[in-house]
């Protein structure tokens, strides 16, 4: 975790799906990174909070078999970035640490987390996410093909979730939990 302590609350999710994301051609991939620039340019979410990007690999890695190949300006109003550090059954790839890219995420103070599904008590419900209601296409219509890949969840006023999702974070304890209050 790169970041100062916060306790934040979190009304979007853009939740990049693993399975779906590894099965795409690369051409794809770099389609899913233009996706999330519009999602990032389109209606905020509905309330007071902020959005947290959680996705596979490496976030702005110009090699898409690495991670998605976002700009900084695609994702630059999340408040927090999560890799998740994993993309193929024989490939973990090197997290952000020291890219010009992760400069621009600590310059404009937004979280920044590496998430190691695998490791010590890390825990991340992949089941949560993708069975919560996306809201894809409610913000791109045309975005129909990518709705198994792209997840947006607005926690806000969603009557299915029952709650207000925060997120903790300690960097010097490097901890970090996300969790609902009802």
């Amino acid at each position: 975790m790169i970041g100062h302590s916060r306790h934040i609350r979190i009304d979007r999710f853009i939740y990049v799906t693993l399975s779906a994301y590894r099965r795409l051609a690369f051409q794809d991939r770099y389609e899913v990174a233009r996706l999330i620039g519009r999602i990032n340019r389109a209606a905020e979410p509905s309330g007071a909070g902020g959005t947290m990007l959680v996705g596979p690999g490496r976030w702005g890695t110009s090699d898409p078999f690495l991670g998605i190949p976002v700009a900084f300006a695609e994702i630059s109003r999340a408040s927090v970035l999560c890799e998740i550090v994993a993309m193929h059954e024989h490939l973990v790839p090197d997290v952000s640490l020291g890219t010009h890219f992760l400069n621009d995420v600590v310059e404009t103070d937004m979280l920044y987390l590496a998430l190691f599904p695998e490791r010590g008590n890390t825990y991340l419900s992949t089941q949560w996410f993708e069975s919560a209601p996306n809201r894809l296409l409610e913000v791109l219509p045309y975005a129909g093909p990518w709705a198994d890949t792209i997840r947006i969840i607005d926690v806000t006023g969603e009557p299915e979730i029952g709650g207000v999702a925060f997120l903790d974070a300690d960097p010097f304890e490097q901890k970090v939990i996300c969790y609902f209050k009802r």
